[in-house]
């Protein structure tokens, strides 16, 4: 999810998908852009998570970023 903030408002973007790959296989994911405004805040929540195995939705990472303007 991209979370920005600024004084006209607050925007979210959030994005399913999946990825097939073979293990230690790099992939692409798909991407997303948010253009911040000066003074604003902007945070990108990234959640990586394993359908398969019998484990539902295993949640194998979590990642925050801060791209605040100005960063």
């Amino acid at each position: 999810m991209v979370i920005t903030a600024d004084s006209a408002g607050t925007s979210r973007i959030s994005q399913r998908g999946a990825v097939t790959l073979a293990a230690g296989e790099p992939g692409a994911l798909s991407s997303a852009r948010a253009a911040g405004q000066a003074g604003g805040t902007c945070r990108i929540d990234l959640v990586l998570r394993d359908s398969q195995g019998g484990l539902g939705q295993a949640q194998l990472g979590e990642y925050t970023y801060d791209s605040s303007a100005g960063k």
